[in-house]
């Protein structure tokens, strides 16, 4: 008589409030494997199988192959795919996941920015290609997936009368170095919260200058500048074109996350290094009504309060800290408008693309080229001064000699 197939048995339980299945041939067999689980589980084992799911394969890839993102970036990244992604198909295996799956995912961001599908896009992508190449999938479901078209915002510099009446505000508000640390060093919105007294520092850096109008811009804008008739001015020129000189550079630490190349040093402004307060190493430039570091949070509450009182000095009419009627601020102005000017300033100052693109910590330089494409009258002026200068033969800029080891001076602004 033929042996009697034996049924395998099923027995499910809870942990962390999520239910998990256990297959075997007996009680006791399922058992064994429901113990085993749950050790697994309390020691926050991922079990990687044909089996995984997609919750489980996102948080091991996300901790394998994304441990270099920071702060920021980090969390966003995984808001991004947990929010998007995983509440979608986050419960089914890898290997139960197809195109149609991924294009449901898809079809839900139609409407969002162009910028957002494309992360939501690359974040799904990058959890199936990797397991495509550890065999936990025969094909990537995303590769066919079609993108919705998205919404394009383009982010824009302020205008003259904007700047005219920002900076006017900032005199008396306590947005004012949050503000000014974008507007004139070009950080992102949440790169201010980071810095620190320690992430301002002094420089010395040799120059010798081998064009009368170069030393001049620098004479002009320095402590022994005096009122002198042009000829004395070309006569020490003269006597010092030839004179390697010390030139103090207040440069600015920014911390940044985004990109390797979001970590950057800049220059700070002699018209923001004065107003920047005496602080200690560890302390943070720009904290909130408590003291506190700013969080992202509590610097769009700061922005908030801004808006209502820049709307205010323009005339616009507030009741219970709400604009009533016609609002006198261009709804599309943000805290980013406030870096894409310093870019734009840049280019107006004459600054070269890659120069401009190691200051605004962009990965590459055609990111700097869409804000430099947009040019100013000014930039416009200059170019063709510069044109000119060149046909007649002028030739332009000092001679960078070399930066010598930063001044043994305590971290933070010094003291006066």
């Amino acid at each position: 008589m033929a042996n009697k197939k034996i049924s395998p048995i099923t027995r499910t339980f809870t942990f962390d409030g999520k239910r998990y299945y256990v297959r075997g041939n007996s009680e006791s067999d399922c058992a064994v494997k429901k113990a085993m689980k749950l050790r697994d589980l309390e020691e926050g084992k991922v079990i990687i199988s044909n089996k995984t799911t997609v919750n489980d394969w996102a948080k091991f890839c996300f901790e394998t192959y994304k441990n270099n993102l920071e702060g920021r970036s980090r969390r966003d990244w995984w808001n991004r795919l947990e929010k998007n992604v995983l509440r979608e198909i986050g419960t089914m295996q890898l290997k139960h996941v197809k195109p149609l799956h991924c294009q449901h995912v898809m079809n839900n961001l139609q409407g969002k920015s162009k910028s957002h599908i494309n992360k939501i896009y690359q974040s799904m992508n990058f959890i199936f290609d990797k397991a495509l190449g550890d065999d936990l999938i025969l094909k990537n479901p995303v590769t066919r997936v079609e993108k919705p078209e998205g919404t394009v915002t383009t982010r824009r510099a302020i205008t003259s009368s904007e700047r005219t009446q920002i900076l006017k505000l900032c005199k008396t508000h306590r947005a004012n170095i949050w503000i000014k640390l974008m507007l004139y060093c070009g950080l992102r919105p949440y790169e201010t919260s980071l810095i620190q007294g320690l992430d301002i520092k002094d420089i010395n850096i040799a120059v010798k200058y081998d064009n009368f109008t170069d030393w001049l811009n620098e004479y002009i804008n320095s402590d022994r500048y005096i009122d002198a008739p042009l000829s004395d001015l070309m006569l020490a020129f003269e006597n010092e074109k030839d004179i390697e000189s010390s030139k103090v550079i207040h440069t600015l630490h920014i911390r940044g996350t985004k990109t390797k190349n979001a970590d950057r040093i800049v220059p700070i402004p002699e018209a923001l290094y004065h107003e920047l307060p005496n602080i200690g190493p560890f302390e943070y430039l720009c904290r909130d009504s408590n003291g506190k570091q700013l969080t992202e949070y509590t610097y769009n509450n700061l922005w908030d309060g801004f808006k209502l009182q820049l709307a205010k000095q323009m005339g616009g009419n507030i009741i219970k800290s709400k604009v009533v009627g016609i609002n006198p601020i261009a709804s599309d102005l943000t805290p980013y408008c406030f870096r894409h000017t310093y870019c734009t300033d840049l280019q107006s100052a004459g600054v070269p693309i890659n120069v401009a693109r190691e200051l605004m910590g962009h990965s590459t330089i055609e990111l700097t080229s869409r804000i430099y494409t947009h040019w100013s009258e000014v930039s416009f002026v200059a170019a063709a001064n510069q044109i000119s200068a060149f046909q007649k033969g002028a030739t332009l800029g000092a001679t960078l000699i070399h930066p010598k080891t930063p001044q043994n001076t305590p971290y933070g602004k010094k003291q006066a």
